[in-house]
């Protein structure tokens, strides 16, 4: 909750998935997730470990990849019709900031370049 009494839900998230066997579990935990990130309001949900940076939207709720710290992803990444942005470049690094009722991000590549950037309001 901000100072000016706005309450923001966010939430870190598992990884979801993995390997071969972990895929069907993985996309059952991912439903049941996405479910309860709905149902309590979150706002924005952040990931990590896919080595790309990626924005998508679902029920309200945004999702964001933020997982080149450590290097470009070294394989090719579809992408995904539901991605309003995907980003496979250099490592990224994301700034959020919350005023009043108005939450912005940016990622940021290690160049400086802003590859992406929004806001939510509330």
């Amino acid at each position: 909750t901000t100072s000016s009494g706005i309450s923001w839900g966010g939430a870190p998230s598992p990884r979801l998935g993995g390997g071969k066997a972990q895929r069907r579990a993985g996309a059952l935990r991912k439903k049941a997730f996405v479910a309860k990130f709905e149902k309590y309001c979150v706002d924005l949900v952040l990931n990590g470990h896919e080595h790309l940076y990626e924005r998508s939207e679902k029920g309200g709720v945004v999702y964001v990849t933020v997982g080149s710290g450590s290097g470009p992803r070294k394989k090719s990444f579809p992408f995904n019709s539901a991605s309003k942005k995907l980003y496979t470049g250099d490592n990224t690094c994301m700034l959020v900031e919350v005023v009043g009722t108005t939450l912005t991000f940016k990622a940021i590549n290690k160049a400086g370049a802003v590859v992406d950037e929004g806001s939510i309001v509330k």
